[in-house]
């Protein structure tokens, strides 16, 4: 608050809040809170944990198209119980988002949403909930830095070593993020719109002199598989994961470097 700072944080509990008629809990208010938003929104696949542990808290489920109604309201929460601050409450907007028609046998949609910024416009809540949508893009983009670049492997104890090597890998991850993201949601895209020309042309080299078919037109999804082959991926394993991709872009990085020096000593001469 003091930073001026706004946020959009998911409640994980049913919190506590203090009303004119006493101390309710979230669930019991929100029925009577405004209803400012009905949209239509594409639900992600979501698999089951790997291993024997159940996981409770998200059940796997298909990709779906959803019917969500958002609703707010203003509510002071009280403070939980066992936390060290001075503050006994805190005054924040809540926006919940509910799945209105969820297929038979599914768990529906329901986040509770709060947040320090206004909700008082239709365009006011749409940018809340987008924002919170946005946290599985963001949590990908980590993916790609940790797992992708091997950002956690390389044991740096100071700092300034860690700030340096994530400005150096930061671009990287995005890049990878937009191969993956684009080569597996919209293969069709054309090539040229997640690599440059050299990069295209590096590419096709490398999958002549391993005997592989490049098409003459490649989409972003030929490339995506292009860079994953060069980390190791095979196809019978449907879905490139972060390992092979980043070891595979790696590799590319690393020749294009040399392809684009012996490019710039040809045209010198």
């Amino acid at each position: 608050m003091e930073s001026k700072a706004h946020f959009v944080v998911r409640l994980r509990y049913n919190r506590q809040v203090l009303t004119w008629d006493g101390v309710e809990r979230l669930d019991d208010i929100v029925p009577s809170a405004v209803l400012r938003l009905k949209r239509t929104v594409q639900l992600s696949p979501r698999q089951e944990p790997a291993g024997t542990k159940k996981q409770t808290r998200h059940a796997a489920r298909d990709e779906r198209t959803a019917v969500l109604e958002a609703r707010t309201l203003s509510a002071n929460l009280l403070r939980p119980d066992g936390t060290n601050t001075y503050l006994t409450n805190i005054h924040l907007n809540i926006v919940h988002v509910v799945e209105s028609e969820p297929p038979e046998g599914e768990e529906p949609v329901s986040w509770r949403l709060a947040t320090t910024l206004p909700v008082d416009t239709v365009e006011d809540v749409e940018a809340i909930v987008d924002a919170y949508r946005a946290r599985w893009l963001i949590e990908e983009w980590f993916k790609a830095l940790k797992t992708g670049c091997s950002y956690e492997k390389r044991r740096l104890e100071s700092l300034d070593a860690l700030l340096t090597v994530f400005a150096l890998m930061a671009p990287t991850a995005t890049r990878l993020l937009e191969l993956r993201w684009v080569g597996r949601n919209e293969p069709e895209r054309p090539a040229s719109d997640v690599m440059t020309v050299p990069e295209l042309m590096l590419l096709r080299m490398l999958e002549k002199k391993k005997r592989r078919v490049f098409p003459k037109k490649p989409n972003a999804g030929d490339v995506l598989l292009a860079i994953a082959r060069l980390g190791g991926f095979l196809k019978s394993n449907k879905v490139a994961g972060w390992q092979v991709l980043g070891r595979g872009f790696e590799d590319f990085s690393k020749m294009l470097q040399v392809y684009e020096l012996i490019m710039s000593e040809d045209e010198e001469m």
